[in-house]
């Protein structure tokens, strides 16, 4: 095993040792499907994987190594017969449990693995908000200044109702069901985030 990895791994363990059983085999999965980042390449992820996947006519699912555009989301997912899009930013702050100012934020996770799942949340939505119109998510990977944003949910609808509910499913259950490392970084030191969180399957969301 690539000893930074293990040591990244050991790390992740001690911020993480009260997750339950399930999370150890779901980041079991992502560690046999994860490929570390290299200097100057803070992206980890297959290289088999196109990170930038354009839009289809009413899905846009990306992992993106370059900073987000809310706005661009929210315009593409204006239809015709849709009267509401509701888009959400979570952008990185610079608060954190850690007793100094967080500048940035790096994140990293298994491309393949994040992408199914993001995808799989999509249908989802549209399984039980039959009406929407376009659904986009978007998360960040590598490095995140503060004031950037970290992910971007954008749904559109014919009416408010569905848009609004659909935007917090997605957020809400991507956060539960994705898998993403997050590394907080301040003047002089960085450490993995204590913010660790059981991961859930689609089926159970």
């Amino acid at each position: 095993m690539n000893l930074a990895f293990a040591s990244r791994e050991r790390e992740y363990d001690r911020n993480c040792d009260h997750v339950s059983s399930s999370l150890s085999d779901s980041v079991a999965l992502l560690f046999a499907t994860f490929t570390p980042g290299r200097r100057g390449d803070p992206v980890s992820r297959s290289p088999s994987v196109n990170l930038v996947r354009g839009p289809t006519d009413s899905d846009w699912v990306e992992l993106s190594d370059a900073p987000l555009t809310p706005e661009v989301l929210s315009a593409w997912a204006v239809r015709p017969e849709c009267g509401a899009v509701v888009t959400f930013s979570g952008t990185a702050r610079s608060v954190s449990s850690v007793p100094f100012p967080v500048i940035a934020l790096e994140y990293e996770t298994s491309a393949e693995l994040a992408l199914g799942r993001m995808r799989g949340l999509v249908a989802l939505a549209r399984s039980r908000w039959p009406d929407l119109g376009c659904v986009a998510l978007h998360h960040r990977v590598g490095r995140v200044e503060v004031g950037q944003s970290a992910v971007v949910v954008a749904v559109s609808a014919p009416h408010r109702d569905s848009a609004f509910l659909a935007a917090r499913f997605c957020i809400d259950s991507l956060k539960r069901s994705v898998p993403m490392w997050k590394r907080e970084l301040w003047v002089g030191g960085s450490s993995w985030s204590e913010q660790c969180e059981e991961l859930v399957d689609l089926e159970n969301l």
